[in-house]
């Protein structure tokens, strides 16, 4: 009995100990690498706030939350939880970046024109195009 619980107190010590060694080693991701996981269809790739959008003429001038999904591309107002445009990312055909906006066109003649901070912009527009280039291979 006695040799049974020095057996078990022992396990617990060397099973913690390993642990306690290992837990300092893992490596975090460099900040521009994007790790893609079987469950993709809900990682977030970019998340943001805009400045203005203008919708096929429409302007909106309040800001926004852009998210930018391995999926889709996600855009409501900040306070609210649920989406006022939503782009399927196989549904991008192009990608425009000028300083402090970005143009999305995608199908059915359809546009976008966010407005915001110039580096956020480019970040973004890197990730939309990043996504929408994924989708097409995927699809083809």
């Amino acid at each position: 009995m006695v040799f049974g619980v020095l057996a078990l107190v022992g396990l617990a010590l060397i099973a913690g100990w390993g642990y306690w060694r290992r837990r300092g080693t893992r490596r975090a991701l460099p900040e521009n690498v994007i790790a893609l996981t079987r469950e993709a269809q809900d990682l977030c790739l970019w998340s943001g706030t805009v400045r203005e959008v203008v919708a096929d003429g429409m302007r909106y001038p309040s800001p926004f939350r852009v998210k930018v999904y391995a999926s889709r591309l996600f855009i409501g107002y900040v306070d609210q939880p649920y989406p006022v445009f939503t782009v399927p990312a196989d549904a991008i055909q192009r990608v425009l970046t000028q300083p402090g906006r970005v143009n999305v066109l995608y199908r059915g003649g359809k546009h976008l024109t966010l407005y915001g901070d110039p580096a956020a912009m480019a970040q973004l527009a890197r990730r939309i195009l990043f996504v929408s280039k994924r989708a097409r291979r995927k699809k083809a």
